[in-house]
């Protein structure tokens, strides 16, 4: 024979293939020339679900205290989500983050204060001699506190655990912090982290697993909730926000707004947060929940509008979208760097998308 393909795939391929289905290997089958545009599309968007599932696998993610009152959506079973899925959720007492806020430096808090004034448009109130720059210093100051938790090395103190991605709060459990984490929050969700609030685990992770997913990609990741339904015959619209937490990787504006405005919810001093518009066009949402036998991932596409006008009873980041189904849960993310098709596959990745916990029981069971 005058002719071998040097790069066929009659055995090798085909083999490779078979080996994989015959012991029902979760797999994923890509064709096409290796120097085609969508070929190269196809094989890096199952990169990306491939590096999701390995960060999944190792994720630990920190609730610090515990669940809203008397809310079940937001909670769920930690055990089989660790079985299934591979992170961990464990809770840590505020008390311990206080511990760590308190040890920071003023030349830390300051230091990070000027990045700010770099970074974003300080309102009169925020600025050097404004009436609320003390709650701005306070807001670096736990911003380094949670940050330097979230990567601090195991020890002999109380701060046994490190290397958390993923993290939740809640406004009803804030004892020895001067204000609500608004402004942290939102940065560290641009640096990578998954967050949410409520105590709410699930969307934490599910966040920090689009953030490793989309990375390096246009558009971004984001924690908020549906603020406001907005019922109008072909018109119907979401918006979308939360007390403070929204991501500013999905922010339309180069420079948002630095503010300190005041918060009833929780008690505290009025907490610093940033305050934008979001990037319009294609988008979607998603929300996992733990329906008790299962766990279900809820993903809707939707189109995010501009804001028709101001909305000076809202001073916190939010994105208006035309209306989808709704969220199952009371928090979800949005994201505008991550094609819906690639939702499916990190969850085929796992052994079982939907942990059994419970056995069913047949009425006409005999014995």
């Amino acid at each position: 024979m005058d002719f071998m393909n040097l790069n066929q795939t009659a055995h090798g391929g085909r083999e490779f293939g078979f080996i994989g289905a015959r012991m029902r290997q979760q797999h994923a089958v890509v064709t096409g020339h290796w120097q085609d545009k969508q070929a190269h599309e196809r094989i890096g968007s199952w990169m990306r679900q491939a590096v999701s599932k390995q960060d999944t696998r190792h994720l630990k993610v920190c609730r610090f205290g515990d669940n809203m009152r008397e809310v079940a959506v937001t909670d769920g079973d930690k055990v089989a989500a660790q079985i299934k899925f591979g992170f961990s959720v464990n809770t840590w007492a505020v008390g311990d983050l206080v511990q760590v806020v308190n040890s920071i430096s003023d030349g830390d808090v300051n230091a990070l204060v000027d990045e700010y004034e770099s970074c974003y448009t300080m309102t009169p109130a925020t600025q050097i001699h404004g009436e609320k720059r003390q709650n701005v210093l306070e807001a670096a100051r736990i911003e380094l506190g949670m940050k330097r938790f979230s990567t601090r090395k195991p020890c002999s103190r109380k701060l046994e655990q490190g290397g958390f991605h993923a993290f939740t709060t809640t406004f009803e459990d804030l004892h020895g912090l001067k204000q609500l984490p608004g402004l942290a929050v939102q940065r560290l969700m641009q640096q990578g982290y998954g967050f949410a609030g409520e105590g709410d685990w699930k969307t934490a992770a599910l966040l920090r697993i689009m953030k490793v997913m989309s990375t390096g990609l246009q558009g971004g990741t984001s924690f908020m909730e549906d603020y406001t339904y907005h019922f109008e015959k072909g018109n119907d619209l979401v918006l979308g926000s939360h007390m403070l937490e929204v991501c500013p990787s999905i922010a339309v504006e180069e420079k948002p707004i630095l503010d300190v405005q005041h918060l009833g919810i929780g008690g505290k001093d009025d907490p610093a947060r940033l305050i934008f518009n979001t990037q319009t066009g294609p988008a979607i949402v998603a929300s996992l929940i733990d329906l008790g036998d299962r766990y279900r991932l809820l993903v809707n596409c939707i189109d995010t509008v501009k804001t028709p006008h101001s909305l000076p009873k809202l001073p916190v980041a939010n994105a208006l979208w035309r209306s989808a189904r709704a969220s199952a849960t009371g928090s979800a993310d949005r994201f505008r760097s991550v094609d819906p098709c690639r939702w499916r596959a990190p969850y085929r990745l796992q052994p079982c998308a939907e942990p059994q916990r419970y056995a069913p029981v047949r009425r006409d069971a005999r014995h």
